[in-house]
């Protein structure tokens, strides 16, 4: 055997590596695809699910209509109003992630971008069950107990020590509720499909 035909057997198998390696790189890639494909489905169907969740709560509440001692303007406004950005706010979130289109060549920065608007909504939701809820809750209350003080043409500020005890008592106790409430049905929606994206993206970045 000539040096000629050692180089050829050199060349040949060194190409076959070259075509493991690459063939190698591409499953992988297919698989990660596939699993940020499936993780984002589950994600869009926890929105899907959140959306039903809120149609229910409004058509309950506006279904109702305002309690007799209630302004009809104030209370319709309020309602539409907040369906109104709710919807925008959920319809905006699908469309950010489901613009980022997870293809082979390009999953690593798909979910990067997938993980990063993620993790701008996960903080959304606690920034509005920490600050939002406990004061909607607390203004919720006060309002309703200035209506019913304006029936005998009282205000707030004739409430009696007793009153403003019980109603401390109620808003911890309804914020509270809420809170909990709020984050156990957001970790079911979106705890798990979030974590294993953030991993996923972590594996991706570290250097092994």
């Amino acid at each position: 055997m000539n040096l000629e035909d050692l180089k050829d057997i050199w060349q040949a198998e060194a190409k076959i590596l070259q075509i493991g390696h690459q063939i190698g790189e591409a499953d992988v890639a297919a698989m990660l695809q596939k699993r940020g494909i499936g993780l984002l489905k589950r994600i869009n169907r926890g929105i899907y699910i959140e959306v039903g969740l809120l149609a229910l709560i409004y058509a309950i509440v506006m279904g109702a209509g305002p309690a007799p001692n209630q302004d009809k303007v104030v209370f319709w406004s309020y309602n539409i109003g907040s369906l109104l950005f709710f919807l925008w706010f959920y319809a905006y979130k699908h469309y950010l992630l489901n613009r980022v289109e997870i293809t082979v060549t390009n999953v690593r920065d798909a979910l990067g971008r997938l993980t990063r608007i993620m993790r701008t909504y996960m903080k959304i939701y606690t920034y509005t069950i920490f600050i939002l809820f406990p004061v909607l809750t607390v203004g919720s209350l006060l309002y309703g107990a200035l209506l019913a003080f304006a029936e005998d043409g009282k205000t707030l500020l004739d409430g009696s020590l007793k009153f403003w005890l019980v109603i401390s008592g109620v808003a911890v106790l309804f914020a509270g509720f809420w809170i909990l409430l709020t984050r156990w049905y957001v970790h079911v929606l979106y705890g798990k499909p979030y974590q294993k994206l953030l991993d996923l993206w972590q594996e991706l970045e570290s250097p092994e």
